[in-house]
């Protein structure tokens, strides 16, 4: 039974990840990524697709990071002008 599950959960994790050109141009660029995740343009050129799961993860906390982040600054923003 566990081997099924991870054989489901790979594929489920596998078809619903983003390439590494889709992570760069959601950032607007391999520099902006690669500040965002504080490592070397260079690290990120060496990435093969798929990407593994620890980067992906990275870049996907990343995201979450960037996106309350600026859910904040809206929420500020809004509470600002009231």
């Amino acid at each position: 039974m566990q081997v099924i599950f991870a054989i489901i959960y790979t594929l489920l994790y596998y078809a619903h990840m983003k390439t590494k050109q889709e992570y760069i141009k959601e950032f607007g660029g391999t520099r902006a990524l690669a500040e965002e995740l504080c490592i070397s343009v260079q690290a990120i050129y060496q990435w093969t697709d798929p990407l593994s799961r620890g980067i992906a993860d990275r870049i996907e906390f990343a995201l979450l990071k960037r996106s309350k982040t600026n859910s904040s600054v809206v929420l500020d923003t809004a509470s600002a002008s009231l």
